[in-house]
Protein backbone atom coordinates (compact mmCIF):
# COMPACT_ATOMS: atom_id res chain seq x y z
CA UNK A 1 0.00 0.00 0.00
CA UNK A 2 1.39 3.38 -1.02
CA UNK A 3 2.02 5.90 1.75
CA UNK A 4 2.60 8.83 -0.59
CA UNK A 5 1.35 10.17 -3.89
CA UNK A 6 -2.06 11.59 -4.69
CA UNK A 7 -4.58 10.97 -1.88
CA UNK A 8 -7.66 8.92 -2.76
CA UNK A 9 -10.71 10.59 -1.26
CA UNK A 10 -13.28 8.12 0.08
CA UNK A 11 -16.58 8.73 1.86
CA UNK A 12 -14.89 7.85 5.17
CA UNK A 13 -12.46 10.73 4.63
CA UNK A 14 -15.30 13.14 3.91
CA UNK A 15 -16.62 12.15 7.34
CA UNK A 16 -13.27 12.90 9.05
CA UNK A 17 -11.83 9.40 8.67
CA UNK A 18 -8.07 9.54 9.13
CA UNK A 19 -7.06 6.42 7.13
CA UNK A 20 -5.95 7.41 3.64
CA UNK A 21 -4.98 5.52 0.51
CA UNK A 22 -2.68 6.98 -2.14
CA UNK A 23 -2.05 6.49 -5.84
CA UNK A 24 0.72 7.36 -8.31
CA UNK A 25 -1.53 6.84 -11.37
CA UNK A 26 -1.86 9.59 -13.95
CA UNK A 27 -5.65 9.86 -14.48
CA UNK A 28 -7.84 12.10 -16.67
CA UNK A 29 -8.55 15.55 -15.15
CA UNK A 30 -12.19 14.72 -14.35
CA UNK A 31 -11.07 12.00 -11.90
CA UNK A 32 -9.60 14.61 -9.56
CA UNK A 33 -11.22 17.04 -7.14
CA UNK A 34 -9.64 20.26 -5.98
CA UNK A 35 -10.02 22.59 -3.04
CA UNK A 36 -13.43 24.30 -3.16
CA UNK A 37 -15.19 21.58 -5.22
CA UNK A 38 -18.76 20.61 -4.37
CA UNK A 39 -18.96 16.85 -3.81
CA UNK A 40 -21.87 14.49 -3.18
CA UNK A 41 -21.66 11.06 -1.53
CA UNK A 42 -24.23 8.88 -3.25
CA UNK A 43 -23.78 5.46 -1.62
CA UNK A 44 -24.25 4.25 1.98
CA UNK A 45 -23.62 7.71 3.42
CA UNK A 46 -25.46 10.43 1.52
CA UNK A 47 -24.92 14.16 1.47
CA UNK A 48 -23.12 17.18 0.01
CA UNK A 49 -19.66 18.29 1.09
CA UNK A 50 -17.32 21.13 0.29
CA UNK A 51 -13.83 19.76 -0.32
CA UNK A 52 -11.24 21.83 1.55
CA UNK A 53 -8.24 19.55 1.10
CA UNK A 54 -5.54 19.26 -1.58
CA UNK A 55 -5.96 17.82 -5.06
CA UNK A 56 -7.26 14.27 -4.70
CA UNK A 57 -8.61 11.33 -6.68
CA UNK A 58 -12.22 10.97 -5.62
CA UNK A 59 -13.74 7.53 -5.08
CA UNK A 60 -16.47 6.29 -7.44
CA UNK A 61 -19.00 6.52 -4.56
CA UNK A 62 -18.59 10.30 -4.77
CA UNK A 63 -19.75 12.72 -7.43
CA UNK A 64 -18.20 16.06 -8.28
CA UNK A 65 -21.18 18.38 -8.79
CA UNK A 66 -21.17 20.98 -11.54
CA UNK A 67 -24.49 22.89 -11.46
CA UNK A 68 -25.82 24.36 -14.69
CA UNK A 69 -26.07 28.10 -15.35
CA UNK A 70 -29.46 28.04 -13.63
CA UNK A 71 -28.05 27.41 -10.18
CA UNK A 72 -25.14 28.70 -8.15
CA UNK A 73 -22.91 26.14 -6.45
CA UNK A 74 -23.68 27.65 -3.03
CA UNK A 75 -27.42 27.32 -3.60
CA UNK A 76 -26.91 23.80 -4.99
CA UNK A 77 -25.12 22.77 -1.79
CA UNK A 78 -28.10 23.70 0.38
CA UNK A 79 -30.60 22.26 -2.07
CA UNK A 80 -28.70 18.95 -2.01
CA UNK A 81 -28.66 19.10 1.78
CA UNK A 82 -32.42 19.64 1.80
CA UNK A 83 -33.31 16.75 -0.50
CA UNK A 84 -30.82 14.23 0.92
CA UNK A 85 -33.37 12.58 3.25
CA UNK A 86 -35.70 12.04 0.29
CA UNK A 87 -32.80 10.66 -1.76
CA UNK A 88 -32.03 8.17 1.03
CA UNK A 89 -35.63 6.98 1.01
CA UNK A 90 -35.50 6.53 -2.76
CA UNK A 91 -32.14 4.72 -2.70
CA UNK A 92 -31.74 1.20 -4.10
CA UNK A 93 -30.00 -1.74 -2.47
CA UNK A 94 -29.94 -3.20 1.03
CA UNK A 95 -26.30 -3.85 1.89
CA UNK A 96 -25.12 -0.69 0.09
CA UNK A 97 -28.02 1.74 -0.56
CA UNK A 98 -27.29 4.06 -3.49
CA UNK A 99 -28.85 6.26 -6.13
CA UNK A 100 -27.90 6.17 -9.81
CA UNK A 101 -26.46 9.12 -11.69
CA UNK A 102 -29.48 9.17 -13.97
CA UNK A 103 -31.85 9.11 -11.03
CA UNK A 104 -30.03 11.98 -9.39
CA UNK A 105 -29.95 14.12 -12.52
CA UNK A 106 -33.67 13.53 -13.07
CA UNK A 107 -34.55 14.79 -9.59
CA UNK A 108 -36.85 17.80 -9.90
CA UNK A 109 -36.24 20.88 -7.77
CA UNK A 110 -37.60 24.42 -7.61
CA UNK A 111 -35.11 27.05 -8.78
CA UNK A 112 -35.61 30.67 -7.67
CA UNK A 113 -34.10 33.65 -9.52
CA UNK A 114 -30.30 33.94 -9.25
CA UNK A 115 -30.42 36.98 -6.99
CA UNK A 116 -32.76 35.19 -4.59
CA UNK A 117 -30.52 32.12 -4.70
CA UNK A 118 -27.68 34.27 -3.41
CA UNK A 119 -29.81 35.77 -0.65
CA UNK A 120 -30.96 32.29 0.41
CA UNK A 121 -27.46 30.80 0.31
CA UNK A 122 -25.98 33.73 2.26
CA UNK A 123 -28.69 33.49 4.92
CA UNK A 124 -28.35 29.71 5.21
CA UNK A 125 -24.57 30.01 5.51
CA UNK A 126 -25.01 32.45 8.39
CA UNK A 127 -27.57 30.22 10.11
CA UNK A 128 -25.45 27.10 9.56
CA UNK A 129 -22.43 28.88 11.01
CA UNK A 130 -24.38 29.58 14.19
CA UNK A 131 -25.68 25.98 14.27
CA UNK A 132 -22.15 24.60 13.89
CA UNK A 133 -20.87 26.88 16.66
CA UNK A 134 -23.71 25.80 18.94
CA UNK A 135 -23.07 22.12 18.14
CA UNK A 136 -19.36 22.59 18.93
CA UNK A 137 -20.19 24.12 22.32
CA UNK A 138 -22.63 21.32 23.13
CA UNK A 139 -20.03 18.72 22.12
CA UNK A 140 -17.74 20.01 24.86
CA UNK A 141 -20.32 19.42 27.61
CA UNK A 142 -19.96 15.59 27.93
CA UNK A 143 -16.24 15.91 28.68
CA UNK A 144 -16.97 18.64 31.23
CA UNK A 145 -19.58 16.44 32.91
CA UNK A 146 -17.15 13.52 32.94
CA UNK A 147 -14.52 15.66 34.64
CA UNK A 148 -17.12 16.99 37.07
CA UNK A 149 -18.10 13.46 38.14
CA UNK A 150 -14.45 12.48 38.48
CA UNK A 151 -13.78 15.53 40.65
CA UNK A 152 -16.78 14.73 42.84
CA UNK A 153 -15.53 11.17 43.42
CA UNK A 154 -11.97 12.33 44.08
CA UNK A 155 -13.26 14.79 46.68
CA UNK A 156 -15.62 12.21 48.16
CA UNK A 157 -13.04 9.46 48.63
CA UNK A 158 -10.33 11.78 49.95
CA UNK A 159 -12.51 13.41 52.61
CA UNK A 160 -12.60 16.87 51.01
CA UNK A 161 -16.30 16.64 50.19
CA UNK A 162 -17.29 16.24 53.83
CA UNK A 163 -14.71 18.40 55.63
CA UNK A 164 -17.46 20.71 56.90
CA UNK A 165 -19.55 17.74 58.03
CA UNK A 166 -16.66 16.29 60.08
CA UNK A 167 -16.07 19.61 61.83
CA UNK A 168 -19.74 20.01 62.66
CA UNK A 169 -20.32 16.39 63.71
CA UNK A 170 -16.93 15.66 65.26
CA UNK A 171 -16.41 12.82 62.80
CA UNK A 172 -13.98 10.02 63.46
CA UNK A 173 -10.66 9.23 61.82
CA UNK A 174 -10.33 7.66 58.39
CA UNK A 175 -8.55 4.29 58.46
CA UNK A 176 -6.62 2.24 55.89
CA UNK A 177 -8.28 -1.14 55.36
CA UNK A 178 -8.14 -3.93 52.79
CA UNK A 179 -11.25 -5.08 50.96
CA UNK A 180 -11.05 -8.43 52.76
CA UNK A 181 -11.39 -6.55 56.08
CA UNK A 182 -14.51 -4.78 54.86
CA UNK A 183 -16.51 -7.65 53.42
CA UNK A 184 -16.48 -10.76 51.23
CA UNK A 185 -14.34 -10.62 48.08
CA UNK A 186 -14.34 -13.35 45.44
CA UNK A 187 -14.38 -14.15 41.74
CA UNK A 188 -17.50 -15.08 39.89
CA UNK A 189 -17.84 -18.72 38.84
CA UNK A 190 -18.32 -20.26 35.41
CA UNK A 191 -16.71 -23.68 35.73
CA UNK A 192 -18.40 -25.53 32.87
CA UNK A 193 -16.70 -25.85 29.48
CA UNK A 194 -17.47 -25.04 26.79
CA UNK A 195 -18.82 -21.71 27.98
CA UNK A 196 -21.30 -21.57 25.08
CA UNK A 197 -23.02 -24.84 26.02
CA UNK A 198 -26.71 -24.13 25.39
CA UNK A 199 -27.68 -26.06 28.54
CA UNK A 200 -26.23 -23.26 30.66
CA UNK A 201 -28.65 -20.61 29.47
CA UNK A 202 -32.29 -19.63 29.17
CA UNK A 203 -33.42 -20.02 32.78
CA UNK A 204 -34.59 -17.63 35.53
CA UNK A 205 -31.21 -16.56 36.94
CA UNK A 206 -29.70 -13.27 35.67
CA UNK A 207 -26.20 -13.74 34.23
CA UNK A 208 -24.10 -10.56 34.26
CA UNK A 209 -21.08 -10.23 31.97
CA UNK A 210 -18.21 -7.73 31.77
CA UNK A 211 -20.01 -5.67 29.12
CA UNK A 212 -23.07 -5.37 31.36
CA UNK A 213 -20.90 -3.98 34.15
CA UNK A 214 -19.09 -1.55 31.82
CA UNK A 215 -22.28 -0.19 30.26
CA UNK A 216 -24.53 -0.05 33.32
CA UNK A 217 -23.43 3.16 35.01
CA UNK A 218 -23.90 3.21 38.77
CA UNK A 219 -26.20 0.19 39.09
CA UNK A 220 -26.96 -2.96 37.10
CA UNK A 221 -30.67 -2.82 36.39
CA UNK A 222 -30.89 -5.03 33.30
CA UNK A 223 -29.21 -8.00 31.64
CA UNK A 224 -29.28 -9.78 28.28
CA UNK A 225 -28.51 -13.36 29.36
CA UNK A 226 -29.78 -15.78 31.98
CA UNK A 227 -28.60 -19.05 33.50
CA UNK A 228 -30.66 -22.21 33.74
CA UNK A 229 -30.66 -24.52 36.77
CA UNK A 230 -27.75 -26.30 35.07
CA UNK A 231 -25.95 -22.97 34.70
CA UNK A 232 -26.56 -22.00 38.31
CA UNK A 233 -25.21 -25.36 39.54
CA UNK A 234 -21.74 -24.55 38.15
CA UNK A 235 -21.84 -20.88 39.17
CA UNK A 236 -22.82 -18.77 42.19
CA UNK A 237 -25.75 -16.45 42.86
CA UNK A 238 -24.49 -13.14 44.29
CA UNK A 239 -26.90 -11.00 46.33
CA UNK A 240 -28.32 -7.60 45.40
CA UNK A 241 -25.95 -4.87 46.57
CA UNK A 242 -22.82 -6.75 45.45
CA UNK A 243 -20.18 -4.45 43.97
CA UNK A 244 -19.11 -5.97 40.63
CA UNK A 245 -15.51 -5.26 39.54
CA UNK A 246 -14.26 -6.42 36.13
CA UNK A 247 -10.77 -7.93 35.98
CA UNK A 248 -10.58 -8.95 32.30
CA UNK A 249 -10.88 -6.99 29.03
CA UNK A 250 -12.11 -3.85 30.81
CA UNK A 251 -10.14 -3.50 34.02
CA UNK A 252 -11.84 -2.17 37.18
CA UNK A 253 -15.16 -1.15 35.67
CA UNK A 254 -17.64 -1.23 38.52
CA UNK A 255 -21.37 -1.36 39.18
CA UNK A 256 -23.72 -2.48 41.93
CA UNK A 257 -26.23 -5.31 41.48
CA UNK A 258 -29.84 -4.24 41.88
CA UNK A 259 -30.90 -7.90 42.12
CA UNK A 260 -29.42 -11.33 42.76
CA UNK A 261 -27.31 -12.49 39.80
CA UNK A 262 -24.53 -14.79 38.60
CA UNK A 263 -21.41 -13.63 36.81
CA UNK A 264 -18.30 -15.32 35.34
CA UNK A 265 -14.76 -15.41 36.68
CA UNK A 266 -13.88 -12.30 34.69
CA UNK A 267 -15.87 -10.34 37.29
CA UNK A 268 -15.05 -10.03 41.00
CA UNK A 269 -17.82 -9.57 43.55
CA UNK A 270 -17.54 -7.60 46.78
CA UNK A 271 -20.28 -7.99 49.39
CA UNK A 272 -19.95 -5.22 51.98
CA UNK A 273 -20.06 -5.96 55.68
CA UNK A 274 -22.81 -3.50 56.75
CA UNK A 275 -20.96 -2.81 60.00
CA UNK A 276 -17.87 -1.65 58.07
CA UNK A 277 -18.84 0.05 54.83
CA UNK A 278 -21.46 0.98 52.26
CA UNK A 279 -21.21 -0.61 48.80
CA UNK A 280 -21.54 2.79 47.07
CA UNK A 281 -18.49 4.14 48.88
CA UNK A 282 -16.43 1.08 47.93
CA UNK A 283 -17.53 1.31 44.30
CA UNK A 284 -16.52 4.97 44.06
CA UNK A 285 -13.19 4.35 45.76
CA UNK A 286 -12.37 1.64 43.21
CA UNK A 287 -13.47 4.01 40.42
CA UNK A 288 -10.93 6.59 41.61
CA UNK A 289 -8.04 4.09 41.58
CA UNK A 290 -9.10 2.45 38.28
CA UNK A 291 -5.97 3.61 36.40
CA UNK A 292 -3.71 2.31 39.19
CA UNK A 293 -5.39 -1.11 39.03
CA UNK A 294 -5.18 -1.22 35.24
CA UNK A 295 -1.43 -0.66 35.49
CA UNK A 296 -1.13 -4.12 37.06
CA UNK A 297 -2.49 -5.77 33.89
CA UNK A 298 0.23 -7.37 31.73
CA UNK A 299 0.70 -5.94 28.25
CA UNK A 300 -1.21 -8.64 26.38
CA UNK A 301 -4.02 -8.61 23.83
CA UNK A 302 -6.50 -9.64 26.55
CA UNK A 303 -5.78 -7.43 29.55
CA UNK A 304 -6.54 -8.90 32.95
CA UNK A 305 -5.53 -8.70 36.58
CA UNK A 306 -5.69 -11.46 39.16
CA UNK A 307 -7.67 -11.48 42.35
CA UNK A 308 -4.48 -11.13 44.38
CA UNK A 309 -4.14 -7.53 43.20
CA UNK A 310 -7.49 -6.64 44.78
CA UNK A 311 -6.57 -8.55 47.97
CA UNK A 312 -3.64 -6.18 48.49
CA UNK A 313 -5.47 -2.91 47.78
CA UNK A 314 -5.80 -0.65 50.83
CA UNK A 315 -8.60 1.89 50.91
CA UNK A 316 -9.09 4.95 53.11
CA UNK A 317 -12.37 4.35 54.94
CA UNK A 318 -14.29 6.85 57.10
CA UNK A 319 -16.73 5.82 59.83
CA UNK A 320 -20.18 4.70 58.62
CA UNK A 321 -22.03 7.96 59.45
CA UNK A 322 -19.63 9.92 57.24
CA UNK A 323 -19.90 7.30 54.50
CA UNK A 324 -23.66 7.79 54.58
CA UNK A 325 -23.24 11.56 54.25
CA UNK A 326 -20.79 11.07 51.38
CA UNK A 327 -23.27 8.84 49.57
CA UNK A 328 -26.03 11.44 50.06
CA UNK A 329 -23.90 14.29 48.70
CA UNK A 330 -22.45 12.36 45.77
CA UNK A 331 -25.89 11.13 44.70
CA UNK A 332 -27.23 14.70 44.85
CA UNK A 333 -24.34 16.00 42.72
CA UNK A 334 -24.64 13.12 40.27
CA UNK A 335 -28.38 13.78 39.99
CA UNK A 336 -27.54 17.38 39.05
CA UNK A 337 -25.14 16.11 36.36
CA UNK A 338 -27.86 13.75 35.10
CA UNK A 339 -30.30 16.66 34.76
CA UNK A 340 -27.72 18.66 32.81
CA UNK A 341 -27.15 15.61 30.61
CA UNK A 342 -30.89 15.34 29.93
CA UNK A 343 -31.02 19.02 29.00
CA UNK A 344 -27.99 18.49 26.76
CA UNK A 345 -29.79 15.67 24.94
CA UNK A 346 -32.83 17.89 24.43
CA UNK A 347 -30.67 20.80 23.24
CA UNK A 348 -28.84 18.57 20.75
CA UNK A 349 -32.17 17.35 19.37
CA UNK A 350 -33.29 20.96 18.91
CA UNK A 351 -30.04 21.86 17.15
CA UNK A 352 -30.35 18.87 14.80
CA UNK A 353 -33.92 19.91 13.92
CA UNK A 354 -32.88 23.49 13.24
CA UNK A 355 -31.02 22.88 9.96
CA UNK A 356 -33.79 20.89 8.19
CA UNK A 357 -36.41 23.34 9.52
CA UNK A 358 -34.42 26.31 8.19
CA UNK A 359 -33.86 24.57 4.85
CA UNK A 360 -37.58 23.87 4.53
CA UNK A 361 -38.37 27.49 5.30
CA UNK A 362 -35.78 28.70 2.79
CA UNK A 363 -37.09 26.56 -0.05
CA UNK A 364 -40.69 27.59 0.66
CA UNK A 365 -39.55 31.13 -0.03
CA UNK A 366 -40.10 32.23 3.60
CA UNK A 367 -36.51 32.71 4.78
CA UNK A 368 -35.55 35.84 2.81
CA UNK A 369 -37.71 38.54 1.23
CA UNK A 370 -38.44 38.13 -2.46
CA UNK A 371 -37.62 40.99 -4.83
CA UNK A 372 -40.03 41.60 -7.75
CA UNK A 373 -37.13 43.12 -9.69
CA UNK A 374 -35.24 39.80 -9.75
CA UNK A 375 -34.91 38.23 -13.20
CA UNK A 376 -37.25 35.22 -13.24
CA UNK A 377 -35.57 31.85 -13.56
CA UNK A 378 -37.70 31.19 -16.66
CA UNK A 379 -35.97 34.04 -18.53
CA UNK A 380 -32.56 32.78 -17.46
CA UNK A 381 -33.57 29.35 -18.70
CA UNK A 382 -34.44 30.77 -22.11
CA UNK A 383 -30.99 32.35 -22.31
CA UNK A 384 -29.04 29.28 -21.27
CA UNK A 385 -30.92 26.93 -23.61
CA UNK A 386 -28.65 28.15 -26.38
CA UNK A 387 -25.55 27.22 -24.32
CA UNK A 388 -24.34 23.58 -24.28
CA UNK A 389 -25.12 22.30 -20.76
CA UNK A 390 -22.17 20.90 -18.78
CA UNK A 391 -22.44 17.53 -17.13
CA UNK A 392 -24.11 18.05 -13.77
CA UNK A 393 -22.30 15.18 -12.08
CA UNK A 394 -18.97 13.54 -12.63
CA UNK A 395 -18.12 10.25 -11.02
CA UNK A 396 -14.81 9.48 -9.39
Amino acid sequence: MLSEGTPILRIQNLNKGKNWFYSNLNLPPDKYCNKGDLLYAWSATFGPYWWHGPKAIFHYHIWNVYPSELMSREFAFYELMRITDAIKRAAHGVAMPHITKGGMEAWEIMVPPPAEQKRIADKLAAVQGRVDACRARLDRVPELLKRFRQSVLAAATSGQLTEDWREKNQGGEWQKKKLTELGELGRGKSKHRPRNDSRLYGGPYPFIQTGDVANSGERITMHSQTYSEFGLAQSKLWPAGTVCITIAANIADTSILDYDACFPDSVVGFVANPKECLPEFIKWTVDVIKDDLEAFAPATAQKNINLGVLYEVELSIPPLPEQAEIVRRVEALFALADRIEARLTAARAQVERLTPATLAKAFRGDLVPQDPNDEPASKLLERVRTIPAPKALRKG
